[in-house]
């Protein structure tokens, strides 16, 4: 499950523990089985699969019940509930997640989504994005600032962990979807720079570009050290159990809340400069830096901290310390049910 899906299931669990009458609609997929299972006397309906489906009935839902708020996740929801409450005089709140568009994607798309957004954002009453990376982005990419745009970082849970005292054998590891803008590639190449250490590499998760990273670790010649593990039902325990240092080699990232799992577990990680990324990570406190898309400069920083392996359990606390102040769970629930209670 991606981090949207889980920053929305803290959003259900926060509203209906404060007694807001929430009704929820969400695609066919897993989200509908864990809110059924979690929230057994929710208000749950689930949308058709066709886009012209999905319009209808948000439109018909819109004037059926009267609702004081509606409040979406993702682009594709934002603009369902931005056609269908422009019929109400309800309040609209968007969450973004991620960036807008892409600037590999062609020139018609990117053109057609900024409009796309700027009528999101007509429309809406007030909108959070997940970093202050993100808000700025999108005022960039849409071509003018918003005051209705609030910052709203992501949160996660404490999760119960021994911390290490020493790291022999390094072991490092991404986690995330195997897709382009996840970076997998320029680790898979910065590890062929380092076949002289004794590494080990776990890639969870998985995605379209699965079998591209299997055929290029042969290639390169570190299918040895490279584990392809799938997907985790836990990240945090998997990285506590399995990782020394994450690496997070984004080439496109608003936040990066796998760089919060692992902070959460004393884990201390090797980021790209990139998107939401340098604001979590402190360079040669919590982690390190390198320029995104440089295998090269990967490949030294990890080089840097298997010499110097008592570095890592020192980063590992700064960022579990940083975690602990700024990005728990406790309080990613407190600022969105004040945000939630200044627009009600």
């Amino acid at each position: 499950m991606g981090g949207a899906q889980r920053i929305f299931l803290n959003i259900i669990e926060i509203l209906n523990s404060n007694d807001f009458d929430v009704t929820i609609v969400v695609p066919e997929g897993s989200l509908v089985k864990v809110i059924q299972s979690n929230h057994p006397d929710a208000h749950l309906f689930i949308l058709p699969p066709s886009l012209l489906g999905k319009i209808i009935f948000i439109s018909k839902l819109t004037r059926s019940q009267k609702f004081d708020l509606y409040c979406s996740h993702l682009g594709n929801a934002s603009l369902w509930f931005a056609l269908a409450s422009s019929l109400t005089s309800s309040k609209l709140c968007c969450t973004f997640h991620n960036v807008i568009f892409s600037q590999k994607s062609p020139h018609l798309v990117r053109w057609a989504y900024k409009w796309l957004y700027k009528f999101i954002l007509w429309r809406a009453y007030s909108v959070v994005a997940v970093s202050e990376y993100l808000k700025q982005d999108t005022e960039k990419k849409i071509g003018q600032s918003f005051e209705k745009i609030k910052v709203i970082p992501n949160g996660i849970p404490f999760y119960s962990h021994a911390k290490k005292s020493s790291i022999n054998n390094l072991t490092i590891g991404i986690v995330g979807r195997c897709t382009w803008e996840k970076g997998h590639l320029v680790l898979i190449k910065a590890l062929s720079q380092l076949k002289d250490l004794n590494l080990k590499c776990h890639i969870i998760g998985e995605g379209i570009e699965l079998p591209k990273l299997k055929s290029v670790s042969q290639q390169l010649g570190v299918e040895d050290v490279v584990k392809f593990r799938g997907w985790s039902d836990n990240v945090q325990q998997t990285i506590s159990e399995s990782i020394d240092v994450l690496i997070v080699p984004s080439l496109e990232e608003a936040f990066s809340l796998a760089t919060l799992e692992a902070f959460s577990v004393s884990v201390p990680v090797i980021g790209s400069r990139c998107g939401g990324i340098p604001a979590l990570i402190d360079h040669n406190i919590n982690g390190l830096l390198f320029e995104k898309g440089n295998e090269n400069e990967l490949a030294r920083q990890i080089r840097k901290i298997a010499t110097n392996p008592q570095k890592i359990p020192e980063m590992g606390a700064m960022g579990f310390k940083k975690f602990s102040k700024e990005y728990t769970l406790e309080k990613h629930k407190q600022r969105w049910l004040q945000y939630i209670k200044d627009l009600s």
